[in-house]
């Protein structure tokens, strides 16, 4: 009892003699709803900071901020745009609530805070954000987007149309009336129709009786034109009994670069001699409603092109910005120097709706005199190149669709401003040069092709001279709304050199870099002036060469030789997913002059560049090995959506998303990559409320692999998990209509018994894909989920709506699967027992005999119940769960107590199991339990695993948005000697480390300021808890709760604690 006394009064004399003391300044201020602090386009940013002293129990009480466009008066603690006064709060961020903000303007801020005893800090160091366009008419009236030269139309943006009656014979009128004051520079015409067509321009025939509709035809129309009135006719025949279409697209350009787009659409294009009626509109090219078998000719340049943009500079530069889109993706340049270490930018999107730009610092690398900026452009996913044209492709190719936006098109603006106030704007238009770049592929798969031969050497630098260049042309915006992206770019992280070579045959070379990593290959090769090598990234051998994906992907690069001694040359516009890399066509010895030789490989690994805020380490290194094998795989995904494999589909596939967001989120600050996610799934919602599988829609499949409810619940799941992890309510406001449209959707598609009937289930799942008991438990959920979202943004009458539907689907839900007989779900397989735990549907006090049955049923298995047939009998201490219950099977038996259990099932040595995977010589995970019946060998949908160390191993668990608290309550009793584990959360760092020494456990703590935690403690008695070697007694900040699950709880305030306690072993779980 004195021990206790004399520490309490050691830390009141502790608190009160730094009651006057001056609290730190504020730490990692950002601009919170941009990942980059440059190009932000919104009228209201939002600022954030955290706090970081070193006492016990601090508290912000009260925050200053101040932003100014005036370095000067920002360095003098004045705002000139906004001085907020002291505010009263513990909020660490703010919305900008000063004077309107100015486009392409730079502003510094600044902020401070009051602690718990009312004392102010410093002010933090001053930070800068540069604003973007504010406005889309903000952008220069100049500026356009431009594209290589044409000598075709094209399809894009044209709309199949027919009658609406379906007639055998259809005839479609329109009017082009064109400007008497300027001349035609050129006109082509793109058309196809199934089946049969003529087309007439003023009663003369351009095409007539055409039946080839499986190739579109280009024709150049300048020649039929009059200065006046033009009368288009399209006679068009469609097969019996199918459906007819037609479409077709006209670009004109006039001597002034203006150009005039004339599609087929239900407004420019009517139906009959006397155009009586409008057309029915059947769909965009690439979204026809029946599936249509045609060949690559909806794009027209799909060669690279290259663009140059010289400009001179006479005076003192003091800031220059470069804002850029290139669609699909881009490489830039200044003065020959790359702009940027980022890959394939801009972040991808659906670019009918959304089109990003980026913005970067450019100032230092302007000269004084002539500069030249630089763009290649690559096809991405906004031109896709389909098999037909390149014989290779991924998945994407066996969908019945895969979407072009058009052909690849720029939009640029630099801003340069002067020592003397004045301003310079460069912007992309016809002034620009253009050129072919010697890449004559860009796939978006990982192919390329590359022509050495074709370089122009110092094409983008100042003495290069461009007279044979052409002029670039005019091309309308894409239909998305050109905003300033948000989500992190994707970065080259590491560099990996070869390990070894072989030579499988005489002329093949294969390389091992030792790591599946999605990224970018290096060569460096010399051979002989036109040779050709093929190479082939992959992610395993067979029989010493790269084992293809899938038998319906392929995918390679070609390089064409210069012959100049050693050629370096890297993928630019794509990645791929590859540990090894096979070479063929060269010759194995350096002297021989008549085959190329390649002199060495590396491997660019590229993910995202969002913040890593995850630490986890123990001494068990069969943890560590399952650990950096999941986040490995879970990095290689993460670009800027999150794919479900970087190889064979490379698509958003949405239940991997919403089933990985918190391993993500314990790893990463993704934030403001949710937000992206967010807007990319409204933007894939369908007029009927649907979210499809794949986000962005690029490709669907058809049935429940383009509508599973597993899939679309990410559209519940993420906004929730802003709010939870980054206190982000304004991204519940965004989704929320999304969210209703969508449960309006479900519930529409409801059998007569009110249950949904399909959806792929769980996925991949060795028990089955349990599809009924799945997609019904995940329509509960989205309702419980919705109830809470509409609740917090004070939505009453939705709230208690969607609390009354909750709690009448889960009653129905448990009618209708829950046996009260055995306390179990039926079927009896792990899936069904999990999902209502882990989406509180399990009936009031039945939790503890659901969660021993589950226990049960993992240590000794039914041996009725038989598995996917790869499989064969359950396997006691074995899981038997897809994608959908490989994040909640963990969360659930780790919430509950039962990680040891976890620790069995994922040590197995056989399959299913993590350890299989390291046993098998894995870097990255498969798609499929079974490594041999894997495909892509880099697929994330079992990674929620690493969920597992954080939340329950370390034992860090969110209770409040933000982690402003949280519980603290590891699973002390695993074997591990020693775990070291760290968390860097909204308000900061939060630490749950612990050793075992000498029958005692060392457990250091760390709680943020701001926050708080309940702590528990595997001990029966108070006086066996020390911290710092003292008796841990209740003081200020420290308070004693009481008893659960075997352990003594506490809440503790922010600082860092170093407890000890004897070692107590659970021996129930």
């Amino acid at each position: 009892m004195v021990r206790c006394i004399v520490a309490f009064v050691f830390l009141f004399v502790g608190i009160s003699s730094v009651q006057a003391a001056i609290p730190d300044a504020p730490v990692n201020g950002k601009i919170w709803n941009f990942f980059s602090h440059l190009g932000i386009d919104s009228e209201k940013p939002v600022f954030s900071w955290q706090i970081v002293d070193k006492d016990r129990n601090e508290l912000q009480t009260a925050f200053e901020i101040i932003v100014s466009e005036s370095e000067y008066l920002i360095d003098r603690n004045q705002g000139g745009e906004w001085q907020s006064g002291k505010v009263l709060s513990e909020e660490t961020k703010v919305t900008y609530g000063g004077k309107p903000l100015k486009s392409v303007t730079k502003y510094w801020w600044k902020v401070r805070v009051w602690d718990r005893d009312h004392q102010v800090s410093p002010w933090s160091e001053k930070r800068y954000f540069v604003t973007g366009f504010l406005n889309t008419s903000d952008w220069d009236d100049s500026a356009k987007w431009i594209c290589a030269p044409k000598q075709q139309a094209g399809l894009s943006g044209a709309k199949w149309i027919w009658d609406q009656e379906q007639s055998d014979t259809v005839v479609f009128q329109s009017v082009l009336e064109l400007p008497h004051d300027r001349d035609v520079r050129s006109a082509f015409f793109s058309i196809t129709g199934d089946s049969c067509y003529s087309f007439l321009i003023n009663g003369s025939y351009v095409i007539r009786d055409f039946s080839q509709w499986k190739e579109v035809q280009h024709i150049d129309i300048r020649s039929f034109l009059h200065k006046s009135k033009n009368h288009l006719e399209i006679r068009a025949v469609k097969p019996t009994p199918k459906k007819g279409g037609v479409i077709a697209r006209a670009e004109i350009r006039f001597d002034n670069h203006e150009l005039l787009i004339w599609n087929t659409d239900s407004l420019h294009w009517k139906i009959g001699l006397g155009m009586e009626s409008t057309p029915a509109v059947l769909g965009d090219v690439g979204r026809e409603p029946w599936l249509l078998a045609q060949s690559k000719t909806l794009t027209i340049n799909d060669r690279s092109p290259l663009f140059r943009k010289s400009f001179s500079v006479r005076k003192e530069v003091t800031e220059a910005y470069l804002f850029i889109s290139g669609l699909g993706v881009f490489d830039a340049s200044l003065n020959g120097r790359k702009i940027t270490r980022q890959l394939i930018p801009p972040a991808w999107t659906d670019y009918d709706k959304t089109v990003n730009y980026v913005t970067y610092d450019v100032t230092s690398s302007i000269e004084r005199g002539e500069n030249v900026l630089g763009v290649m452009l690559g096809n991405g996913w906004f031109d896709y190149q389909t098999q037909s044209l390149v014989g290779r492709h991924g998945l994407g190719e066996s969908a019945p669709h895969i979407r072009n936006y058009g052909v690849m098109r720029l939009k640029a603006q630099l801003n340069i401003k002067y020592e003397d106030g004045s301003e310079d704007k460069i912007v992309s238009d016809p002034s620009w040069k253009t050129m072919a770049s010697p890449y004559t592929l860009t796939h978006v798969f990982g192919s390329e092709d590359y022509d050495a031969r074709l370089e122009q050497k110092d094409w983008n630098r100042q003495a290069f001279a461009d007279e044979g260049w052409e002029s670039a042309q005019v091309i309308e915006a894409p239909k998305g709304k050109l905003i300033a992206q948000q989500v992190p770019p994707v970065v080259e992280q590491t560099v990996f050199s070869s390990l070894n070579r072989n030579y499988p045959e005489s002329d093949v070379v294969v390389f091992d870099l030792g790591q599946n990593i999605n990224g970018q290959f290096e060569i460096l090769v010399s051979g002989p002036t036109g040779s050709s090598i093929k190479i082939i990234p992959g992610e395993v051998l067979e029989q010493g060469h790269v084992k293809p994906i899938a038998h319906r992907f392929s995918t390679y690069s070609v390089y064409t030789l210069k012959g100049e001694g050693i050629e370096t040359w890297r993928l630019t516009f794509s990645t791929a997913s590859f540990r090894y890399i096979e070479i063929v066509g060269v010759s194995d010895d350096f002297q021989n002059g008549n085959k190329p030789y390649v002199h060495d490989v590396r491997g660019y690994w590229g993910y995202s560049a969002a913040e890593k805020v995850g630490h986890f380490k123990t001494s068990d290194d069969r943890y560590n090995r399952i650990y950096d094998l999941m986040v490995n795989t879970l990095k290689n995904n993460f670009v800027t959506i999150h794919t479900d494999c970087p190889s064979y589909e490379k698509l958003g596939w949405l239940e991997v998303l919403a089933n990985t967001a918190t391993s993500y989120a314990y790893l990463f600050d993704v934030h403001s990559f949710w937000m992206g996610c967010i807007q990319n799934m409204i933007d894939g919602q369908r007029e009927n409320g649907l979210i499809p599988n794949i986000v962005p829609d690029y490709t669907h499949g058809r049935g429940d692999f383009d509508d599973s409810p597993s899939w679309g619940t990410a559209s519940f799941v993420i906004p929730w998990l802003q709010y939870l992890f980054y206190t982000d309510t304004a991204s519940l406001g965004t989704a929320y209509q999304m969210m209703q449209n969508y449960l309006t959707y479900l519930d529409k598609k409801k059998n007569t018994e009110g249950f949904l009937v399909h959806g792929l289930g769980d996925w991949m799942a060795t028990a089955g894909n349990q599809r009924m008991n799945v997609e019904n438990a995940v329509y509960v959920h989205n309702l419980y989920l919705m109830s809470n979202v509409a609740d917090i943004l004070e939505d009453c009458l939705g709230g208690k709506e969607y609390d009354r539907k909750f709690r009448m689907a889960k009653e129905q839900y448990n009618r209708r699967f829950f046996t009260l007989e055995t306390s179990t779900y039926i079927p009896e397989v792990q899936i069904n027992q999990v999902l209502p735990l882990a989406f509180h549907l399990i009936p009031d006090g039945k939790e503890a005999v659901v969660m021993e049955r589950l226990s049960n049923s993992i240590a000794y298995p039914d041996t009725n119940v038989v598995e996917e047939k790869k499989f064969g009998k359950v396997l006691p201490y074995h899981s038997t769960v897809g994608d959908i219950g490989a994040t909640y099977l963990w969360r659930v038996l780790g919430d509950y107590g039962f990680s040891p259990l976890v620790e069995k099932m994922i040590l197995q040595t056989d399959a299913p199991s993590y350890y299989n995977y390291i046993l098998n010589g894995m870097t990255t995970m498969p798609e499929h339990w079974l490594v041999e019946q894997s495909r892509s060998m880099n697929h994330d949908m079992y990674a929620g695993i690493v969920e597992w160390f954080y939340r329950s191993v370390a034992g860090i668990r969110c209770l409040s948005p933000g982690f402003k608290t949280f519980s603290l309550k590891p699973a002390f009793e695993l074997p591990p000697e020693w775990v070291e584990c760290s968390y860097l959360s909204f308000y900061g760092k939060i630490e749950s480390s612990w050793k075992k020494i000498n029958q005692m456990i060392e457990w250091r703590v760390e709680i943020p300021d701001n926050t708080s935690a309940i702590i528990y403690v595997p001990v029966k008695e108070k006086t066996l808890i020390k911290d710092n070697g003292q008796t841990l007694c209740e003081t200020d900040g420290i308070r004693y709760i009481g008893q659960k699950d075997g352990c003594l709880t506490y809440s503790i305030g922010s600082g860092v604690y170093n407890f000890s306690f004897p070692i107590f072993v659970k021996n129930n779980k």
